[in-house]
């Protein structure tokens, strides 16, 4: 059994939000489905509404909205372990592409919350005991960030 907290910055809330909202949009897409196909596979619906389920139990605890005074949230990992994870795997995925997609486009955009993003995943990871990534899935700009670590903050004078 997983026990404990995982404490989400404040700064990655969001990508947290946005990858439950995507949790939670797939469980529908695959209700809809089942609800409309004539014979309607049950242990499909049953997988895909527990969840759904725990998406929106997730989301409740996440909050809504972004806020501008967004505190620190400890999310209980018991009972959202692979949800968890899963979110936050799909939000620093997306980020990669973005950061992947500019650089191919020769823009150079700030890495913004991708490394401390990257750590909480492979947080979640560890604590949950799931598998590690191998070096071999990642793509070439995520071995790139990997070599470099954080940016210098540069001050303005």
């Amino acid at each position: 059994m997983i026990d404990g907290t995982v404490n989400v910055s404040a700064n990655l809330v969001p990508h947290l939000r946005a990858g439950v909202k995507r949790e939670i949009g797939r469980s529908l897409s695959i209700l809809l489905v089942e609800v409309e196909t004539p014979h309607t596979d049950a242990q499909v619906y049953r997988a895909a509404r527990v969840r759904y389920d725990a998406a929106t139990a997730l989301f409740d605890v996440i909050g809504l909205d972004d806020r501008a005074d967004q505190p620190e949230l400890k999310i209980d990992l018991a009972p959202w372990p692979r949800l968890l994870l899963r979110a936050l795997e799909t939000q620093r995925d997306i980020e990669v592409l973005r950061l992947e997609r500019a650089e191919e486009e020769g823009l150079k955009l700030s890495r913004r919350d991708l490394p401390d993003l990257a750590k909480l995943v492979e947080e979640v990871r560890r604590r949950t005991g799931a598998q590690p990534q191998g070096d071999r899935q990642l793509t070439f700009l995520q071995r790139k960030l990997k070599r470099r670590g954080r940016p210098r903050a540069r001050g303005d004078g």
